[in-house]
C-alpha cells in the first residue's frame, strides 16, 4: 500500500481542529527520484544544481542551489513563479525530501517545505544551521513567503498550517509582512546532536524510514515507504538496536531479491542533524552467499535525514502541545524590571500580565502566539503597533520569555534581556495603584497597559 501511495502523490486528509480549517493537505517529493534533475557543463556541475519536482495538477516545484544562495521556484502553466523571500543561504541539505501542499477545492493556496538556513555569525565562531519551516503563499500569479516557523517545537507544524490557512489567501506579496517565528539558538540543528527522539521519521537514500526508541533505549528502523527500487514491503527492519547516551549500536541488514536479509554491525551518533551509523557491511558473493565485509561498501555508512515537514506533523501526533504552552505559568498583575523599584515604575519599565500574556504601555498588540520551546522556556510572537501615533503600522516582534518562578522573568527581544518581577499594585506610583485590574483575565484582542 505505501509504494503505492508514494508513486504518486501521498494525499490525505488533514484537518486542525484548534483553527477550524476545512483545507486539506497533499504531500508530494520536493526531491529525489520522483524529480528531474537539470544538467549543467561541467565546469559547472560543481557549483550549481537544480531539479524540478511535480506538484498538484498544473503545478510543479524546483529548487536550485549556487553554493551561496539557494531558493524556491513554483511553475504554474509553463510559467515560472519565484519571489526573493524564498531564497536564503542553504545549508546542507538546504532542503526537506517532502512539501505539504494546503488544498481548497483541489486548487493549493499554500505550500510549507522544511529548508536548512545558513545564519553568518560575527567573529571566529562557526556559522549556525537552523531547520525551518517556510510557509509560502501559493496562487497561478504570485509566490512569497508568508511565515517562517521554527522546525523543531513539537507545535511547528499547527502554526505552519495556521498561518497558512489563514493568511495565505488574503496574502499581499510585497506588501504585507511575512510572520517570522524562528531562533539561531532554539532552532540549531547542533541542539539536536547527541539526542534520539522517541519517533523520528527520517529519510534514508530517498525512501521515508521511521525510527522508534522505547523507554528501555532499545531502537528499531523500519522502513515505510521504500523507494520504488526497492523489492521490500513497507514494515521491513532496516535496523535494530540500542541507544545510550545519544550514541545508537546493534545490528543493520541489507537486502537482495530472494535472499534472506543479511545483518552487520553498526554503531553512530546524530552529527550536524544527521543520523550516521557506521561499519563493515557484507560484500554478496554468487547468488545469496556473502563474499566478506567490506567498509568501502555502500551500506557502510547509513545516513538518515530529517524530514521537517513529516517529522513535525508525526510529532503532533504523538506529542500533542502541553497546556501550559499556551499561557505563561505567571501570577497575573503588574511587572517592573528588576533594575527599577516599585515605588519608581515608569512606562519603560512597567508590564502587565493579563493571565494569559504580556502588554506594555502605548502599545497594541494582536492576539499573541506563544510556544513551549523547553522547560520554562516560551516563545512569543506577536503582532503590535505604537498608540501614540495614529494608524501606526503593524510590526511583528519575537520575545523568548525563561520563567525563573511565578513572579520573575527574563525577557530577551532584539532590544536586548531584561529581567522582571511581580509588584504589589499598591507599592506602585499613581495612576497605576489606583487602576481597577480585578476583572483581568485571557486577552481576546488587543492589549495595552490601562
Amino acid at each position: 500500500m505505501f509504494r503505492g501511495l508514494f508513486v504518486a502523490v501521498l494525499s490525505v486528509l488533514l484537518l486542525d481542529p484548534s483553527i477550524g480549517s476545512a483545507a486539506e493537505s497533499s504531500v508530494t517529493s520536493a526531491k529525489g527520484f520522483a524529480c528531474k534533475q537539470t544538467r549543467f557543463p561541467p565546469d559547472y556541475a560543481n557549483e550549481q544544481s537544480e531539479w524540478r519536482c511535480p506538484g498538484p495538477p498544473g503545478f510543479s516545484l524546483g529548487y536550485f542551489d549556487h553554493i551561496t544562495r539557494g531558493g524556491l521556484t513554483l511553475e504554474h502553466g509553463g510559467h515560472g513563479l519565484t519571489d526573493d523571500s524564498l531564497t536564503w543561504r542553504p545549508a546542507d541539505p538546504a532542503i526537506g525530501s517532502h512539501v505539504e501542499w494546503r488544498v481548497e477545492n483541489g486548487t493549493p493556496f499554500a505550500a510549507i517545505f522544511g529548508r536548512w538556513r545558513s545564519i553568518e555569525q560575527d567573529g571566529p565562531s562557526a556559522d549556525v544551521t537552523v531547520e525551518e519551516l517556510l510557509v509560502v503563499k501559493v496562487s497561478p500569479r504570485q509566490v512569497c513567503a508568508v511565515a517562517v516557523i521554527g522546525g523543531l517545537s513539537a507545535q511547528a507544524m499547527t502554526l505552519a498550517r495556521e498561518q497558512a490557512d489563514s493568511r495565505a489567501r488574503a496574502f499581499r506579496c510585497g506588501v504585507d509582512q511575512p510572520f517570522i517565528n524562528t531562533s539561531s539558538s532554539s532552532d540549531a540543528v547542533a541542539s539536536l546532536d547527541g539526542r534520539v527522539l522517541n519517533r523520528e521519521v527520517l529519510d534514508h537514500n530517498g525512501s521515508t524510514v521511521e525510527l522508534v526508541r522505547s523507554r528501555s533505549g532499545t531502537v528499531e528502523i523500519r522502513y515505510t515507504m521504500p523507494k520504488p527500487s526497492l523489492s521490500i514491503p513497507a514494515g521491513t527492519m532496516l535496523f535494530r538496536g540500542s541507544e545510550r547516551n545519544g550514541r545508537i549500536s546493534g545490528q543493520a541488514f541489507v537486502f537482495k531479491t530472494g535472499c534472506a536479509p543479511a545483518g552487520y554491525e553498526v554503531s553512530g551518533a546524530r552529527q550536524g542533524g544527521y543520523l550516521v551509523l557506521e561499519g563493515a557491511a557484507p560484500r554478496r558473493g554468487a547468488g545469496c552467499s556473502l563474499a566478506g565485509m567490506s567498509k568501502k561498501s555502500g551500506h557502510a555508512r547509513l545516513l538518515f535525514e530529517r524530514d521537517p515537514v513529516l517529522q513535525a506533523a508525526a510529532t503532533e501526533t504523538v506529542a500533542p502541545p502541553p497546556p501550559s504552552s499556551q499561557a505563561l505559568p505567571l501570577q497575573r498583575g503588574y511587572y517592573v524590571r528588576s533594575d527599577t523599584a516599585c515605588r519608581r515604575a515608569s512606562n519603560a519599565t512597567l508590564s502587565l500580565f493579563n493571565g494569559q500574556s504580556l502588554g506594555s504601555a502605548h502599545v497594541e498588540c494582536k492576539p499573541p502566539t506563544i510556544q513551549m520551546i523547553s522547560e520554562n522556556h516560551y516563545r512569543i510572537a506577536d503582532i503590535c503597533r505604537t498608540t501614540q501615533v495614529e494608524n501606526g503600522a503593524w510590526e511583528a516582534i519575537n520575545t523568548t520569555i525563561e520563567i525563573k518562578s511565578r513572579t520573575e522573568f527574563v525577557s530577551t527581544t532584539p532590544a536586548g534581556e531584561f529581567h522582571y518581577r511581580y509588584c504589589v499594585q499598591s507599592d506602585l506610583p499613581t495612576p497605576w495603584s489606583a487602576v481597577d485590574i480585578s476583572a483581568l483575565s485571557d486577552l481576546g484582542g488587543s492589549r495595552s497597559i490601562p
